[in-house]
């Protein structure tokens, strides 16, 4: 008795080799999807410049790092404020739908494309910060801002006043306050005693103790520039005060300058115009307060 269509048409999927096609034909059309979502130079008109470039952002104090989000300049992602540069003379830039500028996921990888080569004031690290909606100039970088802080002094005759035998511990902005200027306290403000003498001399670290736990660790601000070990202990000494310059009642701290390093060119220092260019990799350094480690590569200017 002669099968029916129904049952040949099932012998021939237990086939191995019918199973075997079936299997490459998924995962060819599968990998095509991924490649077109990732990877969209497919277009008509082919891409000149197709570089990739890393950027990570590294909190020295914290000893963490973190990278740019996926979804910048994409057409599925939430980040593109700036379209200044998609187009140059009515030509679309970048890969079909996307900035010439985007980010694929969460790797640090920055994509550099476009269908024009070579409009270099396009590729920038400012650029690509202005597209991403975040602060990029010569005084904050996303969140973090550089300050000057507040200026630490030791008040040898714990009058409260700033007199000429008072030492300047840190001086903000390299200036040193007038005579008889007001001189305020802060039980945060503690040193390492370094000099085992009992109170707080010259060259001692001066620390922001953030948590008060008595000891030097993540999250506590350094005041002056010498970078001590972690995990030594803070002492406190009622003489050394700052100058309140805003009247809130507490200690500002100083933050320094961010520090960008290249692992190709530390010649190029505006980061506004700083060149994404294939192959390079890019760490924006917070709270680095030694800075003769870095590279001195430094804000300039602003976007």
């Amino acid at each position: 008795m002669g099968r029916t269509a129904a049952e040949k048409r099932t012998r021939g999927l237990r086939d191995p080799k019918v199973q075997l096609a079936i299997a490459l034909i998924v995962i060819a059309t599968t990998g095509l999807f991924f490649y077109l979502s990732y990877l969209p130079d497919t277009q008509i008109v082919k891409l000149q410049i197709d570089w990739r470039t890393k950027l990570q952002i590294a909190d020295f104090r914290s000893n963490t790092n973190s990278t740019p989000p996926a979804g910048i300049g994409t057409p599925w992602g939430q980040f593109w404020f700036n379209h200044t540069y998609d187009r140059l003379n009515g030509t679309w830039l970048g890969p079909e739908g996307y900035a010439p500028l985007n980010t694929r996921d969460n790797t640090g990888s920055i994509y550099v494309q476009s269908t024009v080569c070579c409009p270099a004031y396009i590729f920038t690290l400012g650029y690509f910060f202005s597209e991403w909606g975040q602060h990029l100039n010569k005084t904050c970088v996303m969140d973090y801002c550089y300050s000057p802080g507040e200026t630490v002094v030791y008040d040898v005759n714990n009058d409260n006043l700033f007199g000429t035998g008072d030492p300047v511990i840190y001086a903000a902005g390299n200036n040193a306050p007038a005579s008889n200027t007001p001189l305020s306290s802060d039980t945060h403000l503690r040193f390492i005693d370094l000099s085992n003498t009992g109170s707080g001399s010259s060259g001692d670290p001066i620390i922001y103790n953030a948590n008060s736990n008595g000891v030097y660790d993540n999250g506590d601000i350094l005041v002056t520039v010498s970078e001590p070990l972690k995990g030594l202990p803070l002492s406190t000494d009622s003489k050394i005060k700052f100058v309140d310059s805003n009247s809130d009642g507490t200690y500002n701290w100083p933050v320094p300058p961010v520090v960008l390093e290249s692992n190709h060119d530390t010649t190029r220092c505006d980061p506004s115009v700083l060149g994404l260019a294939g192959g390079y990799e890019w760490t924006i350094w917070e709270w680095r307060p030694t800075i003769s480690l870095a590279a001195n590569c430094f804000p300039t200017s602003g976007v």
